[in-house]
């Protein structure tokens, strides 16, 4: 079959699930079925997602009965991590862990309870991370506080240590200052040593519930579950509430970087972009790329995705023409650690509701492998960034090498 392929008559849901390749070879992609709100895992058949995919282990799926809002992952070696939150008649509005093990195709940990907030916020985001020594960190929009008769959006990390494989509760990382002002959007990403980057929204307008950001706050959560001084930057997503999605983390010649993507609030994409100074999260500059090709913004949800090769940037999103006009897939690149962009349009005349992305080798070939919504159905698409030499190439071109040498 030719690519794009779809993997299931489903649609999505927020957050970032992109495809992810095994130690083995092979190839998931991670699913929202609406229909039953679950977190489905399919497996590529053959190990070639062109082939067709397969639902892997379904009696044990993530999230049985529940209303799934927002579901976000990472791969630690085979094993996949998610962080979601959902609804149940008798646990409301609540965030919950599962893993997922490529090597043997099985659900490990299933609805996991990280934490039920008493007082439940009105954007729901939550970001996941996890450390080199097993331990998983995440941000999320956490319990409201009540504050001159108004319900305050806030961030909280929390940690769940292995060995015990318990969370140690929510640590509220929004700080301190004007107590009526909101706070949302909370991602974050492994920097060195193992201190987890985050960054997150913030509104100096106190009006209840928030409409639109004012300015973007970012800090570190080290090793100790310590964080650092707060870092702000005067930029923000605006109106989109859900505005900045994921981010990266690489290291560039021994300084570690760090970039976000999102929109600025018209619907142009955007870049958070920081460095690590002792350890420490520091914003630079704050890039924008404005031009037609603006980000469609589902909801309060700006649907792109982000992914790193060797210190390139590399993004697929959904938009083109107007504001909140064309939901096209559109891919753009930075070879200056986000300075500048060049964009093309990947795939026209579709209805893109949900995009993520990821960089692996399939075959001869390094991919930007991306996993999209178009209308209600789940497809899975690459685009070469790499142009490998198929095996069945190489044996000839070694021959004609050897044979040049050897008249010398």
């Amino acid at each position: 079959m030719a690519l794009p392929i779809t993997i299931t008559g489903q649609p999505w849901v927020a957050g970032h699930l992109p495809p992810y390749k095994s130690s083995g070879g092979s190839f998931y992609a991670a699913i929202h079925n609406a229909s039953t709100n679950e977190i489905f895992i399919f497996k590529a058949d053959s190990d070639d997602p062109e082939s067709g995919w397969t639902l892997q282990d379904f009696a044990n799926s993530a999230s049985s009965d529940f209303d799934l809002i927002v579901v976000s992952s990472v791969q630690d070696d085979d094993v996949i991590h998610f962080a979601y939150q959902a609804s149940l008649s008798s646990v409301v509005d609540a965030y919950y862990y599962a893993t997922f093990n490529m090597a043997t195709d099985l659900w490990v940990v299933v609805d996991e309870l990280i934490e039920d907030p008493d007082n439940a916020p009105l954007e729901f985001w939550i970001s996941i991370a996890v450390r080199s020594d097993g331990d998983v960190v995440v941000v999320y929009n956490g319990d409201t506080d009540q504050v001159m008769g108004g319900s305050k959006e806030r961030v909280d990390a929390n940690v769940r240590t292995s060995g015990p494989d318990t969370w140690g509760g929510p640590i509220a990382i929004w700080g301190s200052g004007n107590l009526d002002e909101h706070f949302g959007n909370p991602n974050c990403v492994l920097g060195t040593s193992d201190g987890t980057h985050i960054i997150w929204q913030r509104t100096t307008a106190t009006i209840d519930p928030p409409t639109a950001w004012t300015t973007t706050v970012g800090a570190t959560l080290d090793s100790t579950d310590t964080l650092s001084t707060k870092d702000n930057v005067n930029q923000d997503s605006g109106g989109a509430l859900l505005g900045q999605q994921n981010g990266v983390s690489y290291d560039d010649g021994g300084t570690q970087r760090m970039v976000w993507n999102g929109t600025n609030g018209a619907s142009d994409p955007f870049y958070w972009i920081a460095t690590e100074v002792s350890g420490d999260l520091s914003f630079g500059s704050i890039v924008g790329n404005p031009g037609s090709d603006n980000i469609f913004e589902n909801g309060e949800v700006s649907i792109c995705s982000l992914a790193e090769l060797n210190g390139d940037l590399h993004q697929v999103y959904s938009g083109g023409g107007v504001f909140v006009g064309d939901q096209d897939i559109w891919y753009s690149t930075s070879i200056d650690d986000g300075v500048t962009w060049d964009e093309n349009e990947e795939i026209d005349a579709i209805t893109c509701n949900f995009i993520s992305a990821n960089i692996y080798t399939r075959g001869p070939n390094t991919v930007l492998a991306y996993v999209y919504e178009d209308g209600g159905d789940t497809k899975y698409n690459e685009k070469i960034l790499i142009e490998g030499i198929p095996p069945t190439e190489i044996l000839p071109i070694l021959k004609r090498r050897i044979n040049t040498l050897l008249r010398m």
